[in-house]
């Protein structure tokens, strides 16, 4: 085909608390139950990500992509959470953006969203390659 190849996957790197707390290691979710929530275009991709860092989802709660949360859906989220005897709740970080602006109820579950990052496996160089022609001008992007 002539295109250069470039390969790309995504790993959770750490899940950040939506409240006060800061970052906690993939490795501490091991053996955690959650219930994970989402509105993103492939939620069974989201189940394999929290599965792959050994989190057991208890529930998987989704919504339509690009979802506008409002109150209702922090109770029905809370409410799915303590009927599912989940210990936390995990969104996307897409998700978390729309979540956090929203008022908690006193006694919500701990929650977090998870981080993923991209490695490239494949044509590393060649991407370096690209973005650096585009950077200086020299070719369109």
């Amino acid at each position: 085909s002539g295109l250069p190849a470039i390969s790309a996957r995504f790993l959770p790197v750490r899940f950040t608390r939506l409240g006060p707390g800061g970052n906690i290691d993939v490795r501490e979710m091991a053996g955690k139950t959650c219930l994970g929530f989402c509105g993103v275009g492939n939620p069974h991709s989201f189940r394999v990500t929290l599965e792959q860092v050994g989190l057991r989802v208890a529930e998987l709660v989704v919504f339509p992509d690009h979802h506008h949360y409002d109150s209702r859906d922090v109770a029905h989220i809370q409410t799915r959470c303590t009927a599912s005897k989940s210990d936390m709740i995990v969104t996307t970080e897409k998700d978390a953006v729309r979540f956090r602006s929203l008022n908690t109820p006193e006694g919500f579950p701990e929650s977090f969203y998870v981080e993923i990052e991209a490695v490239i496996s494949q044509g590393e160089d060649i991407l370096h390659g690209m973005l650096q022609r585009c950077v200086e001008g020299v070719s369109r992007c």
